[in-house]
């Protein structure tokens, strides 16, 4: 007899296994303490247990068990940040309660294999709302027992992604698409939320029953999904049947099937009674069958209010390039050939990108972070972006900020893996396209050519010529947008560290980003000026994907899938040994006593400096080397503010600070994020044959003067207007830091940009710095030398 509602269904589940039998036998102090522990990792206790009986019903295959467990719970030593905070990357609590039971292994094996290919937010959201579709099936007169919330199943999904993202599911889904012959983005495609409702309540019925009930679904995507979970996780014996131009073509995935999955277009050709032809849209269904009969017993279809589960979409940051060439471009004949060759011009693209970069003197947000359409030469308000940044650059040489082309050859090698750039080829299209506009690059014989013999492209343009200027304006954007990111990585201290980062396959995110806006209206030839977060923020927008919004201004890490994006300031290691604009990628997740966050966010800062500089020596005079303050940095101090650690370090100055109000104020607190933009105008000063030591003299030059104390950047124009300003802080990172602080700090308050500045290393004299910053030193330039 068919079943009359969802509340049959979920009746009919309640046999397989006790409620709140896993619970059973814990302690009031046990039970305490295991809701602590999975409120820090970010999960909930109660929702855990709501989860453990909605997936905790199917048994996985014995394989597929032991493979997941013997990898997740692989602990690895935590990696220090900082003071108090480290990077955890294994089992936390909510994976290590599952290891010993097996409701909560199963459910959080399956769940990590949902997050690999949904978005967690809406893939909570769809989970709540089947929730909520049960409960609204309860019979008149029964308790009604609360539903977990969205926000409190996405915290258990966070958990569960931190928890378990060294397992590679990746591979299972292209052992999938590989037998049925499906690739690209296809295979990592989100199964529709029908679907997934209706397998959370079948999957167990006909796992349990398999003589009893029969699944058949018709979807027209994520069947690699799919199969994965029925069949690789749960061992559910599958038919698959795919329809195309009125031809099928049936896969199994073992013997005497209890899943039938019809693989229907998006729209299928039907005949009116008229005989006339015509298309209809094909609705995702979902029906559990009687097996004896076939007897159709339950068939859920979609409601016009249930949200779309979203796919991730992700892939690993190795091979990335090649990957995203590789779904752009049309199985034809050549096809290798023309990814081999965008790989070459996209890695030319970001030489020449780089030979015209230069570091912005202001560090507010600049006006490109309004909306620019994507190589357009649209403006908002009038006001163009370049020019809007020579206005506030005004009176001030650019300073040429140099990419290494050894890191922009590694990186490319990274992100195009499988293909090997020939380096004399990547710089003949370095010439060919070196000072010239994006619209203007011309397409390459080799790809016209190629593009030309290819049919379908024949078939939809006017002509050949049409064809290849078409699809090489596609290539191009492709290889622009690439071209950023290899810039981006480029600037990861630990490229094989970060091979296995996962990447949104969608780079036209890359559109948002700053540099990219900057991009958009570049003639070729003028310089295009960078923020000190310009490479952080191109890393993070494709690692968190296109759902979620994201500010970094004060923001240092960010941590999403299980891995750590973050600032290569972190730790208190001397400025001269970091690399401006650095950041580093890392397996991992913040973690403090047992908290598990998301960011690490500077704390409040006091705005500006209050002290004053002190003139210890003008033109003429000696000064030596030697440090005029002493400067001590206890431990950061760190809380917590919903998802985000907040980290104050707090700088003291025992003396040499001469308050500008005559009150003492001697702490100035900072954090990593503005750290690094402290550090963003900075050059360091080479080698000499000299041999350094402190208390060696020098006799000042004209227009050179030596100054101790910490002072605000305009002040520093009350000191005389020096060509070259010495800060005393030889030999201390602390002191040498906190001069950093007051030469950047808020010197965009009143629309003017600090000086740059030379950080001299241990590895040169004093004499020698001076004359290494005449050299950069621009004729009506002011720099500042840091000791």
């Amino acid at each position: 007899m068919p079943f009359q509602s969802q509340f049959s269904l979920s009746l009919e589940l309640t046999k397989l296994i006790p409620m709140g039998s896993a619970a059973a036998g814990k302690t009031y102090e046990a039970a305490m303490s295991l809701a602590r522990d999975l409120q820090t990792s970010g999960s909930d206790i109660v929702v855990e247990e709501d989860l453990a009986e909605l997936f905790g019903r199917s048994r996985i295959t014995r394989q597929m068990a032991s493979t997941f467990r013997t990898v997740v719970s692989k602990a690895k030593p935590p990696q220090k940040l900082c003071e108090g905070i480290a990077l955890c990357d294994g089992p936390g609590p909510t994976v290590i309660r599952a290891l010993t039971q097996d409701a909560y292994f199963s459910m959080v094996l399956q769940c990590s294999f949902l997050l690999c290919v949904h978005e967690k937010c809406s893939l909570a959201a769809a989970i709540a709302y089947h929730f909520e579709k049960q409960a609204q099936d309860v019979l008149e007169g029964q308790a009604v027992r609360p539903t977990p919330s969205r926000d409190g199943i996405r915290g258990f999904l966070q958990a569960c992604e931190d928890q378990t993202s060294s397992f590679n599911w990746q591979n299972v889904l292209l052992a999938v698409g590989a037998t049925l012959g499906i690739s690209g983005k296809t295979i990592l495609e989100a199964m529709p939320s029908v679907i997934f409702r209706g397998l959370l309540s079948m999957l167990p019925l006909v796992q349990h029953f398999p003589e009893e009930r029969l699944i058949h679904l018709e979807t027209d995507r994520g069947v690699c999904s799919i199969i994965t979970w029925a069949h690789n996780i749960l061992g559910l014996p599958i038919l698959v049947r795919l329809h195309d131009s009125g031809k099928i073509v049936e896969y199994h995935f073992g013997s005497s099937e209890v899943i039938i999955i019809d693989v229907r277009s998006k729209v299928q050709e039907s005949v009116l009674p008229s005989g006339e032809p015509t298309m209809r849209h094909s609705l995702p269904t979902i029906t559990l069958l009687e097996s004896s009969g076939k007897e159709r017993l339950f068939t859920m279809v979609e409601e016009p209010d249930e949200d779309v589960i979203d796919a991730t979409f992700k892939t690993p940051a190795c091979g990335y390039g090649s990957k995203i060439f590789n779904a752009e471009v049309s199985l034809e004949d050549g096809r290798e050939r023309v990814i081999t060759e965008m790989a070459h011009i996209a890695t030319a693209f970001a030489i020449c990108i780089s030979k015209v970069l230069s570091v912005s003197s202001n560090g507010a947000p600049s006006t490109a972070s309004v909306a620019v359409n994507a190589l357009s030469d649209t403006v908002s308000g009038g006001v163009d972006v370049e020019d809007d940044r020579s206005v506030r650059d005004e009176g001030r040489s650019p300073l040429a900020y140099e990419v290494s082309k050894t890191r922009i050859y590694e990186a490319a090698t990274l992100l195009f893996h499988d293909l090997k750039l020939m380096r004399k080829k990547v710089d003949q299209y370095v010439v060919k396209y070196s000072e010239r506009p994006v619209s203007e690059l011309p397409i390459p014989e080799v790809i016209s050519a190629m593009i030309q013999s290819w049919p379908e492209r024949g078939t939809c343009m006017t002509s050949e010529d049409a064809a290849s200027v078409a699809e090489w304006s596609r290539l191009r954007q492709i290889a622009m947008q690439l071209s950023t990111l290899i810039l981006a990585f480029a600037h990861v201290t630990d490229l094989h560290a970060a091979s296995g980062l996962p990447l949104c396959q969608f780079p036209h995110l890359l559109y948002g980003t700053d540099l990219f806006k900057q991009i958009a209206t570049w003639g070729g030839s003028k310089p295009l000026q960078i923020k000190s977060d310009v490479w952080f923020e191109l890393i993070v927008q494709l690692t968190i994907g296109h759902t979620t919004e994201t500010s970094f201004e004060t923001t240092c890490l960010i941590s999403a899938r299980g891995w750590s994006i973050f600032l290569n300031t972190f730790g208190d290691a001397d400025p001269s040994y970091i690399d401006p604009g650095f950041l580093a990628i890392k397996k991992g997740v913040p973690c403090r006593n047992g908290v598990w966050k998301h960011r690490v966010i500077d704390g409040p800062n006091q705005g500006r400096d209050h002290l004053a500089w002190k003139l210890e020596a003008s033109p003429g005079e000696s000064v030596a080397l030697s440090c005029a303050a002493t400067v001590t940095c206890g431990a950061p101090l760190v809380g917590e503010s919903e998802d985000n650690f907040v980290v104050s370090i707090r700088v003291q100055t025992a003396d040499g600070g001469v308050s500008d109000s005559g009150t003492p104020n001697t702490i100035r607190r900072t954090g990593y994020s503005e750290l690094a933009k402290a550090l963003w105008r900075t050059q360091r000063s080479k080698p000499c044959q000299h041999h350094p030591q402190l208390g060696e003299k020098v006799i000042l030059e004209p227009g050179v003067i030596a100054v101790s104390g910490f002072g605000h950047c305009k002040d520093m124009k009350d000191l005389g207007g020096s060509d070259i300003i010495i800060c005393l802080s030889a030999c201390d990172p602390t002191a040498r830091w906190r001069a950093l602080l007051s030469i950047a700090c808020q010197s965009t308050a009143g629309g003017y940009g600090y000086p740059p500045v030379m950080l001299r290393r241990r590895d040169c004299c004093f004499a020698c710095v001076i004359q290494q910053t005449w050299q950069k030193a621009a004729p009506g330039d002011t720099w500042c030398i840091v000791l």
